[in-house]
């Protein structure tokens, strides 16, 4: 890149911060161009645009979901933008078509033209058309039939007045349109993807309150989906589907995996709140023992991604199942061998003690089970999937609804439907902890377990919620993991140990193992700082 595509470049990044941290960027026309350092980035950004300067997608600025160009706060369109936005409001008011609502319609379909056409407003007029084309049926119906019905006229002179209204800004849109010489490029031609996918009307111009891609907080974390390829389905539940991609950076090529929700949930907009939630949660944890967050893409609301640092062994529930089925296996609570079960169960733990000691409140991670712990390529447990965590309430205290996580991992102060503290995370680990012992799912193998026999799953949980049933252990379990256990499961939670005081306990066992094994022990501490 040139020296004058640096400096414009550098210049045009430094103003869209600015703008982006504003409170006025991103959701209003009038204020957008009221703000300084909004306008002075489309200036730069035309600037970089002439020069021929290579400018991600993702980083040209936004209006309420739409890439702008830097004729955007010429005052004709801004006043277009304007009249789009509100009469699109009132066009797609709920129940029986008025008049307004017609007039409304009318001014809005004549309006797209110009942003379009004009204002090089990055998206195409069938695109935009297509949101309001039932609207605009059902009035031609009323319309229609209000004339033939009717001697009065106030539905066709409320048309007339809305097109003779919009043909003015029209004709001085276009005119000072001409007057420009040159003009810069349509956005479209700097991204591949120039339509968005309708998306529900009751999600209005595709963004929510309080919406993650509006968020300064997130300014540094925005890619651009043009830098993804290899592409790859993992795995699909019943929440979301997780890919498997390669992000270029400015300096390399990494492997990411990427969370999205499931299409048929991104009309609901609790479900959308609360991805968005989880993405703002793993944005802002930094621990060695949880899954890095890498940013967020999108094209659409409908596709809007999480990315997260791929871990290429996966979860510790596929791990534990392989290695359950095999002859004979190395993977034990000793550290004789780089993955062992007590370096696992202190990388958890770890985790459980920045998220319990995180300020200004504790998080509570309230899924903890081997299938939300990821395992790096040297066997580093990792602990991931925040999409119900929470931070503790001011009280100490929350209720969770016994659907939240899964019922043999579960509390029983949850299951009971009473409050709960970070402490339910503990019971959790204890749990965790049987699942490392016995390769299995807890509460899952009646030879093991004898008591389970016959039981379904609402008398399981009942027996949980109540204190009556625990997981089981192997006979080879250690007397001290199994003691650390036991306390972990304790029915109140008030006697249960805190995360630091269990991580003491870990390491110390970590430490006198390696002692014996003179020296794994500083494999184990190198591994963890990976």
């Amino acid at each position: 890149m040139s020296s004058a595509c640096n400096d414009a470049v550098a210049a045009f990044t430094s103003d869209r911060r600015a703008c982006l941290l504003s409170t006025k960027a991103a959701t209003n026309a009038t204020l957008y161009c009221s703000e300084p350092s909004c306008v002075s980035q489309l200036q730069t950004l035309q600037t970089a645009l002439k020069n021929n300067c290579s400018v991600a997608t993702s980083d040209i600025p936004m209006v309420l979901g739409t890439q702008i160009s830097p004729l955007f706060c010429q005052s004709n369109c801004v006043a277009a933008f304007n009249t789009m936005q509100s009469s699109l409001a009132k066009c797609q008011q709920s129940g029986v078509k008025t008049a307004p609502q017609c007039q409304a319609c009318a001014q809005y379909k004549q309006t797209v033209p110009v942003l379009v056409e004009a204002c090089a407003y990055n998206a195409t007029i069938p695109s935009l058309l297509a949101s309001v084309a039932t609207d605009l049926s059902v009035c031609d119906t009323s319309v229609q039939n209000q004339a033939t019905n009717s001697s009065s006229p106030s539905p066709i002179i409320y048309w007339a007045l809305g097109s003779l209204f919009v043909c003015i800004i029209i004709g001085v849109a276009v005119f000072l349109r001409l007057k420009r010489k040159g003009g810069t490029k349509d956005l479209s031609y700097y991204r591949k993807h120039g339509q968005k996918r309708k998306v529900a009307s009751n999600r209005k111009n595709f963004f929510l309150d309080n919406d993650v891609r509006l968020d300064p907080t997130m300014v540094d974390f925005i890619y651009d989906q043009e830098q993804l390829s290899q592409i790859t389905l993992k795995s699909k539940g019943g929440f979301g589907l997780v890919y498997s991609a390669y992000l270029a950076t400015s300096t390399e090529s990494i492997r990411v995996a990427l969370k999205q929700i499931l299409p048929e949930k991104t009309t609901d907009i609790d479900q959308l709140e609360s991805f968005m939630n989880e993405i703002r949660m793993a944005a802002r944890l930094n621990h060695p023992n949880i899954v890095r967050f890498i940013g967020i893409t999108w094209s659409s609301l409908e596709d809007l991604s999480m990315m997260t640092e791929y871990m290429s062994r996966g979860d510790l529930n596929k791990f534990l199942r392989h290695e359950y089925k095999q002859p004979s296996t190395t993977f034990s609570w000793t550290t004789e061998h780089s993955c062992n079960k007590l370096g696992i169960a202190g990388n958890v733990i770890d985790a459980l003690v920045y998220l319990h000691g995180s300020n200004p409140t504790a998080i509570i991670h309230r899924d903890l089970k081997a299938k939300n712990v990821l395992l790096t390529e040297n066997f580093v447990a990792q602990l991931t999937d925040f999409g119900v965590s929470r931070e503790s309430a001011e009280d100490g205290d929350a209720i969770m609804t016994a659907r939240v996580g899964t019922s043999a991992w579960i509390a029983p102060e949850i299951l009971r439907g009473e409050k709960y503290t970070i402490q339910a995370d503990i019971y959790s680990f204890g749990v965790l902890l049987a699942e490392l012992d016995t390769l299995q799912v807890p509460y899952s193998n009646p030879a093991l377990q004898p008591e389970i026999e016959g039981l379904s799953p609402g008398q399981l949980s009942n027996k949980v919620a109540h204190g009556k049933i625990q997981p089981a252990f192997t006979k080879q379990v250690p007397t001290a993991i199994h003691s650390i256990a036991k306390r972990c499961m304790q029915y109140k939670d008030t006697r249960r140990p805190t995360a630091s005081q269990i991580a003491i306990e870990i390491h110390s066992l970590l430490l006198r193992d390696g002692e014996r094994l003179s020296g794994p022990f500083a494999n184990y501490q190198g591994q963890k700082s990976k």
